[in-house]
């Protein structure tokens, strides 16, 4: 995320100490932002007359073992062959991915889109319709996984059936955003990429170089980021458990939209997962969204979607997702958009759906909790 200043100083450098020089203003600054990678492509990319699937050139990134990322893809698509048409897929190059993928995509006359679950698979995607024209169309996808390997994690594209002189097309500015979910949070701000070497000064009353070359905070797209520091456990219990860190204060009438990325497991497929979110006091209203695994034995097949309202609740639908007995990780997604009638705390709440004796329901470090005020 660079940053540049809309003016541009023309006076000479003089290398005065105490004085933030011309040269120092004028320099172009580098960034952080929310996206540990942003992927934009160049140009234009075809696959001719093959249902191949092939790696896009620049939507792609490296991943370690045991690593869970947040994907959103932006995609401008097209295809020259209505038979021929467009199939998509996120693909990993070693080992498997485990999670969840939802996308929404503009299939030439409809729309189409879906949440699926991925179960400790090398690969998960679909197909779009083209109009046969070379017309750009658009898809979103929304991922996350957690890795099982090393490897490099890319959106692969094709024709849907190969059809001779024609293409499928990944068009110049689509995008892959991603995101490593850890117990650090890396913070918006603004970092210099040309630093001062002139001296401070005495004058502690100018802005002086030391000042210049420090980073400095930034604005976010939300207000407040949790990040949990470590894992927790809800042992042979089936009632909720209130997170002790994905928690946030909320005042009377304030409007929020929330989003729960949670990193769990379990040690009993019998056990298995539950959540829910609550509010300390008063009540909630508004809509809800989210997607999870399925609620039995962590079967691969089949996906469990849920949306719906919130209308003077003190909290959520409890929601069931399924594990393995070893606590392999999986992924959720809970998005919360509420107005809250009371002063309180809002709060992820968790446990086992079945109670099972020397078992665990876990919520492992890493889980994020993001909120931003409407209103």
């Amino acid at each position: 995320m660079p940053v540049t200043h809309p003016f541009v100083s023309g006076i000479t450098d003089a290398g005065t100490a105490g004085i933030v020089s011309p040269d120092d203003w004028n320099a172009n600054h580098s960034g952080s932002e929310e996206w540990t990678f942003r992927g934009t492509k160049a140009s234009d990319q075809d696959v001719t007359n093959s249902a191949t699937f092939v790696d896009d050139s620049d939507l792609q990134f490296s991943v370690l073992s045991g690593e869970t990322w947040r994907v959103r893809c932006e995609i401008i698509f097209a295809g020259t062959s209505t038979a021929g048409d467009y199939k998509w897929q996120l693909a990993v190059s070693a080992g498997t991915m485990h999670g969840f993928i939802r996308y929404g995509a503009d299939s030439d006359t409809a729309a189409t889109g879906a949440i699926t679950r991925a179960g400790d698979v090398s690969a998960i995607g679909s197909s779009a319709n083209t109009d046969g024209t070379g017309q750009k169309q658009m898809m979103i996808l929304d991922a996350v996984f957690v890795f099982s390997a090393n490897a490099t994690f890319s959106y692969q594209f094709a024709q849907f059936a190969a059809i001779s002189a024609t293409v499928a097309r990944n068009c110049a500015g689509s995008r892959m955003y991603a995101k490593k979910l850890s117990t650090t949070t890396v913070p918006i701000g603004v970092n210099h990429s040309f630093v001062s070497s002139v001296s401070d000064g005495g004058d502690a009353t100018l802005v002086r170089p030391s000042d210049w070359n420090a980073a400095h905070d930034g604005t976010n797209e939300w207000d407040t980021i949790v990040v949990k520091p470590s894992d927790q456990d809800v042992t042979n219990s089936n009632s909720l458990t209130d997170d002790t860190d994905l928690q946030l204060a909320v005042l009377a009438n304030e409007v929020w939209t929330i989003r729960l990325e949670i990193i769990y497991s379990g040690s009993s497929t019998t056990g298995d997962f539950k959540c829910a979110a609550t509010v300390s006091a008063g009540t909630m209203y508004g809509i809800y969204r989210t997607a999870v695994s399925s609620a039995t034995n962590d079967t691969s097949s089949g996906s469990s979607t849920n949306a719906g309202d919130l209308i003077n609740v003190s909290t959520t639908t409890s929601f069931t997702a399924g594990t393995n007995a070893s606590d392999g990780r999986r992924n959720m997604f809970l998005d919360v958009l509420i107005r809250f009638s009371a002063n309180g705390t809002f709060k992820f709440r968790f446990a086992q759906n079945t109670a099972v004796s020397s078992t665990h329901a876990r919520v492992l470090a890493g889980s994020r909790l993001l909120a931003r005020k409407l209103a």
